[in-house]
């Protein structure tokens, strides 16, 4: 590294992937003022890796999930918590994440029954 040139900050590319990644998952609700707290943080969380900062913001959402899946959790929590450990969250804020900031559609009695099913003739195979 050549002196006197500053590190490039990669959070907005990093914010831009995790996004991409999680809106590929049927994930949305990160918004533009969501992108610039974590992008560009204040005095209270600049001091945060972007990991805490995206979900203080969440946190500070006045909506309760801030962020909502189109599917069910059961179809999408196995890809989830491999992502957001390789983006930088650490056990406990994948937890939280996925536990207390995503919105996920409620299973009607008719899909449980149907996936009970499904699941008991595979293991009959």
């Amino acid at each position: 590294m050549t002196a006197g040139v500053a590190p490039v900050d990669q959070t907005d590319a990093w914010y831009s992937q995790l996004e991409a990644s999680l809106l590929a998952m049927g994930i949305s609700g990160l918004t533009d003022n969501i992108r610039q707290s974590v992008v560009m943080p204040g005095e209270t969380t600049d001091c945060l890796p972007p990991p805490a900062r995206l979900l203080h913001e969440l946190w500070e959402s006045p909506v309760a999930f801030p962020l909502s899946a189109s599917s069910y959790e059961d179809d999408t929590s196995t890809a989830l918590a491999d992502l957001l450990p390789r983006s930088g969250f650490t056990a406990a804020q994948t937890r939280e994440l996925q536990l207390h900031r995503i919105r996920w559609p409620l299973m009607d009695e008719e899909e449980f029954e149907r996936r009970l099913n499904s699941s008991q003739d595979n293991r009959e195979e």
